[in-house]
């Protein structure tokens, strides 16, 4: 052997007596009287009393500490800790043999679990700008009186996961990041920080990349260079609920794509460009409890420029150029200004190039405010200071949507209505400054009031009737003529009960080809029923007043109503039965084929009470219930011999005489009256008294459903003699008379 090699291996022999002593050393260390410091240094980083279990050391790459069971616990202790780490390997250095403070070389997390719930609202730029700020003076705390630098060799987590609960916000929504791999590497002032990340968020992979750094002497992050690239892209996303909580859980995509570059700094201006991409997204093109509804099949691209800042006393954004595609056509732009600092203020405007479908709006935005389907376009622009003194302003074509609210509002598809709208929001209250409803043809509704959370909306404007099927559908077999002026009011508590008071006032018109003049009616509305405890309108030469009241409980519904009729000509009645008008066929009164030969002429006055009953669409599930008081005076019988009905003719002996006449004849009184009861299709007419003169007839009269008639009459003379009179017939004639 030579002298070169026997000095070789004796350096060999002395290096590895050394490393053995080195490691025996090392296992013979007593790591818990480095538990103070250790907790210590958790402590300044975290703010809270972390709890550690075993600690030893290892000789691994220099001189590693273990710690196992790290706990850092919540606020709440009935919430999961903020993080929970099994296995956490901190590499210190051969120097820390000798006594030296700790060299950080290598910090590696194995199977870290962090949960965080966020239980009110957050400036997040704020709270980074926070975090920024503190940073510096809190490491240098935290690690100077333990180890000898700040700076980190190697950073790693191994099969992590996080857990993210945001409770302030109405979603309610839950991200969680599994299969958590982290490296970053030269973490220390003067060094570019080399990272990667692969994860997967809500069960999509994701892989970001990039360099942070070189970080400055001070630690300020504001001030450090940051290139990052973010990609994530899945097939079949079957839930996309995680990451988007306002869409049904029902809504899927075959492919999904998202790209995002982030670079500068935020002390100059961080810029960021993003990318999203949803291939053959489905969503509900519907109410979101209909089974029905058409899913609505569309690829969905929306691309982003943005700049972020933090510089001292001056935290924002700008949102460039960001454009909504669907089906690789731009649909919607998106320009404005964020502001967190000093003061937090807003300046967005969003602008649809193209009819937009409503099933791109959150859900539970399409449910409160009615619109479930079709297309919307128009124009948005918020602005004011935040989260509590905004202002925003809207116009929207809403033509080609559908707009339900209740009781029966349903707007259809194609029908014309614009939406115009000035609201603010102060001291946690929505105010409509100005909410106006139009149509082409003049209609206009203007709404101005409290919003929210409480309602307290009033309303005028005017409103064609012939229009009213546009917005109330059932109302289309009613064929409603008119111009209405109209006052409302419409009001919902915290509770969401709603309730609907106003009047309108048309002085022409017509139903169901009826005509009527000056309408006036009051109506009250809340979800248990509609009620017009006032409608005055003048029909038929005479007026009617009536109260009504609409039940909308499950079917049948009840109608419950009295009502007063005064100066109404009966000729005008005949006359519109003969016409086979619509609404007298509608509520199963008397047609031209029920009519009998007899007509009865004058002047009704009446008043009572009515009950009805209707199904779902609003039609009479049998003839009405009524029953009141009438009077007709004067008035006559056309085709009764009046001579003979005041026994002015005495008929030939043994024979029953012949009443009726030819059509010109009449029998006229001056006065008749009665109460009335009209039931499952019968009329009983009880206390019927007929004035003519010095002579009168008092009795009761009957008309069956099937048609069948019979009167029963005594006639009293001048003199007080009496004769009894019964007719009986059929629909068709009354030819049968007894009398005595």
């Amino acid at each position: 052997m030579n002298r070169r090699a026997a000095i070789i291996l004796l350096a060999a022999a002395v290096g590895l007596t050394v490393l053995g002593a080195l490691s025996l050393g090392v296992m013979r260390m007593d790591a818990e009287k480095y538990r103070p410091q250790v907790l210590a240094i958790l402590q300044q980083i975290t703010g809270r009393a972390a709890l550690v279990g075993e600690m030893d050391f290892l000789p691994t790459s220099g001189v590693t500490l273990r710690l196992k069971d790290v706990v850092i616990p919540s606020d709440d202790p009935k919430a999961p800790p903020l993080a929970r780490i099994p296995l956490a390997e901190v590499g210190v250095g051969l120097t820390f043999l000798l006594g030296d403070k700790p060299h950080l070389s290598s910090i590696t997390l194995v199977s870290p679990e962090f949960h965080h719930i966020q239980l009110k609202p957050i400036n997040l730029l704020g709270a980074a700008q926070d975090k920024a700020r503190e940073s510096s003076q809190k490491l240098r705390e935290a690690l100077q009186p333990y180890v000898d630098q700040t700076s980190i060799g190697v950073f790693n987590i191994r099969r992590g996961s996080v857990t993210l609960i945001d409770r302030a916000s109405p979603f309610k929504r839950t991200l969680r990041v599994a299969k958590l791999d982290l490296t970053a590497r030269d973490l220390a002032p003067g060094h570019i920080a080399n990272l990667r990340a692969n994860a997967e968020v809500s069960k999509v992979p994701v892989t970001l990349t990039g360099q942070l750094g070189p970080l400055p002497a001070d630690l300020d992050v504001r001030q450090m260079p940051i290139l990052l690239n973010l990609e994530a892209k899945s097939v079949a996303l079957g839930n996309l609920t995680e990451l988007f909580p306002e869409i049904p859980p029902t809504a899927h995509a075959e492919r999904g794509y998202a790209s995002a570059l982030i670079h500068g700094k935020l002390s100059d201006a961080l810029s960021t460009r993003l990318r999203l991409e949803f291939d053959d997204l489905l969503l509900s093109d519907g109410r979101s409890d209909d089974p029905k509804a058409e899913p609505l099949h569309i690829d969905l691209a929306w691309r982003q420029q943005s700049t972020l800042w933090a510089r001292p006393g001056d935290v924002g954004g700008e949102l460039g150029e960001s454009y909504l595609y669907i089906d690789s056509a731009p649909v919607a732009r998106m320009s404005g200004r964020l502001q967190m600092a000093p003061a937090q203020r807003v300046d967005l405007r969003l602008n649809a190039l193209k009819p937009m479908p409503v099933a791109l709006l959150p859900q539970r935005w399409r449910d409160r405010i009615g619109l479930h389907t079709g297309l919307a376009q128009g124009r948005l622009h918020l602005q004011g200071g935040l989260p509590d003194n905004l202002s925003l302003r809207a116009e929207l074509d809403l033509s080609d949507a559908a707009w339900a609210l209740p009781p029966a509002l349903e707007k259809p598809i194609g029908a014309p209505l614009t939406l115009r709208g000035h609201f603010s929001q102060s001291a946690g209250k929505v105010i409509a400054d100005e909410l106006t409803l139009t149509r082409r043809g003049g209609d206009i509704l203007k709404f101005f009031g409290p919003l929210w959370p409480r309602t307290e909306l009033r309303a005028v404007g005017q409103w064609k009737l012939e229009a009213l099927p546009e917005l109330f559908p059932r109302s289309a077999e009613w064929r409603i003529e008119g111009m209405a002026h109209l006052e409302l009011g419409v009001t919902r508590d915290a509770e969401r009960h709603w309730r609907v008071e106003g009047q309108a006032h048309a002085p022409t018109g017509a139903i169901m080809d009826l005509p009527w003049r000056r309408l006036a009616v009051r109506v009250q509305a809340d979800e248990n029923a509609i009620s017009a405890p006032q409608l005055r309108f003048d029909a038929l030469g005479g007026h009617f007043e009536t109260a009504l009241t609409l039940n909308l409980e499950q079917p049948p519904r009840r109608v419950l109503g009295q009502f007063s009729v005064q100066g109404v000509s009966l000729r005008q009645v005949d006359r519109a039965i003969a016409r086979n008008s619509a609404l007298f066929q509608r509520f199963k009164a008397v047609t031209p084929s029920d009519r009998t030969p007899l007509r009865v002429e004058g002047v009704l006055n009446a008043q009572g009470e009515v009950m009805a009953l209707l199904d779902q669409q609003s039609h009479l599930i049998e003839s009405p219930f009524l029953a009141g008081a009438l009077s007709v005076e004067p008035g006559r019988v056309a085709g009764l011999n009046g001579e003979r009905m005041l026994g002015l003719v005495n008929p030939t002996e043994g024979e029953n005489p012949d009443l009726f006449s030819e059509p010109e004849g009449y029998f006229h009184w001056d006065r008749a009256s009665g109460h009335f009861v009209h039931q499952q299709g019968h009329w009983l007419l009880e206390n019927l008294r007929i004035d003519v003169g010095r002579t009168h007839f008092e009795g009761r009269a009957l008309v069956n459903a099937d048609g069948k008639h019979t009167l029963n009459l005594t006639r009293i003379g001048p003199e007080g003699q009496e004769h009894k009179l019964v007719l009986e017939g059929s629909a068709d004639q009354i030819r049968q008379l007894k009398g005595n």
